[in-house]
């Protein structure tokens, strides 16, 4: 008797992460491959299911086994999909049903099987390109960290690409920033077929470009993180603006990837060229320049004349504003236009009470609230659950009526540009001004219908392909990331700093820690790259280690320091025979209440980045999230 030829499939529907494959008869007269999407039964319905492998000569016991219903798709998948799913899974510590879900379109229902794309072929793997003569940092490398502005690269790859009949991967953080390149690029390279993608698409659209993708119609997609699941026909190369961008990464649900992280290993699989750009890159992407990266830089690479403003000496002149003296002496004696950046949004980063020092915190997560001088009615606001409410008349605790106001933000040194800018000709942008066209703004800024823009760190994003020729620039206060305990703080503050010194012509830096090396080394990107390296290498934090945050979630605080605990100790015990895993912890995180549930951090560190994890991950609650190489610690 013939052994029954066996389909290992993956269910395209929520699963726990233990779960993976599950093993359906293949009936007799039906060709069923790898990478095909098949009508299964499943409990007492039909899904979708990716087929994994077949085994042709299979010992399983046909008596429970299921049958395969029909194939819905033939080819739905690129060649290297399969082995990316198979990496996603592994690293990530997810079941590969939620990784496929997360790959694949919404995929129409059908009541047959699908012929109508039965024309679309995939080539063969290609091998790898060894003759990249159309763009000059593609010559002899595969790998390229590109310093500078990565518009002019990413056109010029593209046609290149098109010449060549392959298609390219454009990678923007932001739609925004997406949707400014999707434009030039349309401009540039009249008739290509440039596929924008978005959130906003229909089900239907997004199954249309993936069709076209797949199918090779398709010369350039460009999108933000989703786009670099695309099943390209023909891949010739990936370029990823602003790598350093935490929007690369999805934080705020499963899988917790990182699209930049997601397109290395796409190269690798389908031997792609890939090109990372910033004008500030992370400290792990620049070590990979000490291996095997090439290291580019845009031609004539813009750092402005800056100086160092010690805000320790303002009292002497009676300065208490949050704009430093030669700040002021800029706007007062000069028409230069000038961009101040803000960390923070709101007027006040904080509101204590002068008599007992007590914070206003948001009764929902605790997170503090910042407060508004321009809301009458609810002026203190929550910036991570949107609560609202009025300033009391005095203290709850202590019924104290003396308030201070810590901190400067945005709105509060747009309110101090009144006392030099006549006729508010100024503009403060930050997501709270949502009824303002962020474009505009800047154009007038630009015509000098305006004088002064008011922004915090994130606009400067938008600005790195639009810079003004002759705009000074003053970051207000250098000192809040430095006074947080995160190992990626000094990290945030250098993006923040050589971005602004990239788009300005000059620029003031204010701080109460002029001493600080990181402002010494602004001039000099290896000296600062250099250093922390060593002091990651000293602490074996990344890129000498590997971490994933494990996060626990409780119904309230006092139950939540004791959960945690208990999770702490669990990973302990499993790891005390491992001697290349640590943890540590439980750190309670600054939004401490999310939807609902008070939040722990534990951080598990890997010193070898190939140390296996699984065993102590997949013992883990469902309840815990699990966050590899996480943006920030706290």
């Amino acid at each position: 008797m013939a052994k029954p030829r066996i389909a290992h499939v993956i269910p395209i529907i929520k699963l726990p992460k233990k779960f993976d494959f599950f093993d359906y008869r293949v009936p007799d007269g039906m060709t069923v491959v790898p990478g095909q999407i098949v009508n299964v039964p499943f409990r007492k319905s039909h899904i979708y299911a990716l087929v994994w492998n077949v085994d042709e000569k299979s010992e399983i016991t046909l008596r429970k086994t299921k049958e395969i219903k029909n194939i819905a798709y033939e080819n739905f998948l690129a060649l290297h999909h399969l082995k990316l799913i198979e990496w996603m899974s592994e690293y990530y510590f997810h079941s590969p049903s939620l990784i496929v879900r997360s790959i694949l379109p919404k995929i129409p229902k059908q009541k047959k099987i699908i012929s109508e794309h039965s024309e679309i072929t995939l080539p063969p793997k290609k091998a790898e390109i060894k003759n990249k003569t159309s763009v000059k940092y593609f010559q002899k490398n595969d790998k390229v960290l590109f310093i500078g502005n990565i518009h002019e690269f990413a056109l010029e790859t593209t046609r290149k690409n098109m010449k060549n009949n392959e298609q390219t991967l454009v990678l923007f953080p932001e739609f925004g920033l997406a949707e400014n390149f999707f434009q030039k690029l349309s401009e540039s390279l009249v008739g290509a077929n440039a596929l924008l993608i978005s959130g906003s698409l229909t089900k239907s659209q997004w199954y249309e470009y993936w069709i076209q993708t797949l199918s090779g119609k398709a010369d350039v997609i460009i999108g933000t993180r989703s786009a670099v699941f695309f099943p390209f026909a023909s891949l010739g190369a990936i370029v990823i603006a602003q790598e350093e961008n935490e929007n690369h990464k999805q934080w705020d649900q499963n899988p917790r990837y990182n699209a930049k992280d997601v397109a290395l290993k796409i190269s690798e699989l389908t031997s792609s060229p890939i090109a990372l750009g910033s004008v500030a890159p992370l400290i792990t992407t620049y070590s990979k320049t000490l291996k095997d990266f090439t290291l580019a830089q845009e031609d004539d690479f813009p750092v402005a004349e800056y100086e160092i403003a010690d805000m320790r000496d303002e009292k002497h002149y009676k300065n208490f504003s949050p704009i430093s003296s030669r700040v002021q002496s800029i706007l007062r004696e000069t028409d230069t236009p000038i961009l101040l950046v803000v960390q923070k949004k709101g007027y006040s980063t904080s509101v204590l009470c002068a008599d007992c020092g007590s914070v206003s915190e948001c009764p929902k997560c605790h997170n503090t609230l910042r407060y508004y001088d321009d809301r009458p009615g609810e002026n203190l606001a929550c910036h991570f659950c949107g609560f609202r409410q009025t300033l009391d008349a005095s203290c709850k605790k202590c019924r104290g009526t003396r308030y201070k106001f810590v901190g400067s933000g945005t709105q509060k040194v747009a309110n101090e540009l009144k006392k030099y800018i006549p006729d508010n000709a100024f503009a403060r942008i930050d997501s709270d001004a949502i009824n303002e066209d962020f474009d505009s703004i800047y154009s007038d800024f630009c015509a000098k219908k305006i004088r002064a823009i008011v922004a915090t760190p994130a606009f400067l994003d938008s600005m790195l392909f639009k810079k003004h020729p002759d705009m000074h620039a003053a970051l207000i206060s250098a000192d809040a990331l430095l006074s947080i305990p995160d190992i990626f703080a000094a990290e945030k503050l250098w993006q923040t700093l050589r971005k602004i010194l990239y788009v300005s012509k000059t620029a003031t830096i204010q701080t109460y820690k002029p001493e600080h090396d990181i402002f010494s080394r602004l001039s000099d990107m290896h000296a600062f790259y250099l250093s922390e390296l060593r002091k990651r290498k000293e602490f074996s934090y990344p890129p000498y280690s590997r971490l994933i945050k494990i996060i626990t979630q409780s119904p309230n605080s006092e139950t939540a320091d004791s959960d945690s605990q208990s999770v702490l100790s669990a990973i302990q015990e499993k790891i005390q025979d491992i001697p290349d895993i640590t943890a540590f912890g439980p750190i309670t995180p600054y939004e401490e209440k999310i939807r609902g549930s008070y939040r722990r951090h534990i951080l598990v560190k890997l010193l070898k980045r190939t140390s296996d994890a699984s065993s102590v991950v997949f013992a883990l609650p469902n309840s815990v999230l699990v966050d590899v190489d996480p943006i920030q610690v706290l």
